[in-house]
């Protein structure tokens, strides 16, 4: 399950999600995005915390990391606190840098993802 929500005033977009990470969940997220891909959001994270289970398989996990970007050009952040989000968001982002695409970096928490973005009491709201 994926939750998209915006601080358009700060030019950030930020991505929950929980429960089951599954393929589907990245196609919706990639539906969502897409509008917004010409938009002056110059900031994204990717809030991994509340991920219970994946069902991704690494061959996914290798094929999307290839992949261009939807939000091309924007900062990237993980948020991944336990290790099952931790594993997933390395071995994406590693992936990432052997395909020479944009790289993202990996934090523990909302608060340290905002921080290093500069983001001052972020007011995110349902997209």
């Amino acid at each position: 399950m994926l939750t998209v929500l915006v601080d358009k005033a700060q030019g950030a977009v930020l991505v929950k999600f929980s429960a089951t990470l599954a393929a589907a969940d990245l196609a919706v997220l990639d539906r969502a995005l897409a509008p917004y891909a010409a938009s002056s959001f110059t900031n994204v994270i990717v809030d991994f915390s509340a991920v219970t289970e994946s069902t991704l398989t690494p061959e996914h996990l290798r094929a999307r990391a290839r992949r261009e970007p939807v939000l091309k050009g924007r900062t990237k952040i993980f948020v991944a606190a336990g290790a099952l989000a931790f594993g997933l968001a390395r071995q994406f982002t590693a992936q990432r840098a052997l395909s020479s695409a944009e790289a993202a970096d990996i934090v523990p928490t909302l608060d340290a993802a905002c921080a290093q973005l500069g983001l001052a009491a972020p007011a995110f709201v349902p997209l």
